[in-house]
């Protein structure tokens, strides 16, 4: 026993003295990161080529469906109960109503303009409508901030990093429907 403490009391001495000598003489280490990036390098001649700029539009082509959709589900899941039970009061709706009317909407939504239909209150829309936007909006904004990233990361997304870049984009749209008219 008395070996092993001392054998622990030399290592832990040398190991500090190896720390004394690199804090010394810091040295700058590189990490190598991966990119996920599906752009091709681009040449210095052809600085915009049709290539890279048609893969970044196919990656973008979908971005308000898929927020959309996954909103949707979001709200139907069990992990938004806790934010659901806590909005509710604010509204006059039931739980029962909203679900039903996100069932609804969900399978209709196919891109840009069906997402910003749901979250744009009109003249036209009833009360009961209006409230159901309302909170429509307040879990899209909880969804976006908490749940995205995870979303994104453990999806089928393909475009992980255009989906993450998207992401601030896609909250100040949501919180101001009415210039939610592109995404680029």
């Amino acid at each position: 026993m008395r070996y092993l403490k001392n054998k622990i009391s030399r290592a832990s001495a040398y190991f500090l003295q190896k720390d004394r000598i690199t804090n010394q003489y810091p040295r700058i280490l590189e990490k190598k990161i991966k990119k996920c990036f599906h752009l091709e390098p681009r040449s210095p001649s052809n600085k915009f080529s049709n290539e890279s700029v048609q893969k970044v539009n196919l990656a973008l082509k979908n971005v308000a469906k898929n927020y959309g959709r996954a909103i949707c589900h979001f709200i139907l899941s069990a992990t938004s109960d806790m934010y659901i039970d806590a909005l509710i009061p604010d509204f006059s709706v039931t739980r029962e109503e909203f679900n039903r009317y996100i069932a609804e909407k969900r399978p209709t939504l196919d891109g840009l303009e069906d997402f910003r239909r749901l979250l744009l209150v009109q003249n036209k829309d009833s009360e009961q409508t209006k409230q159901f936007k309302a909170l429509f909006q307040k879990l899209s904004e909880i969804f976006i901030k908490y749940f995205s990233v995870n979303w994104i990361f453990h999806g089928k997304v393909s475009y992980k990093i255009e989906y993450l870049k998207v992401r601030n984009k896609m909250l100040r749209r949501v919180r101001n429907p009415e210039m939610f008219t592109y995404i680029k």
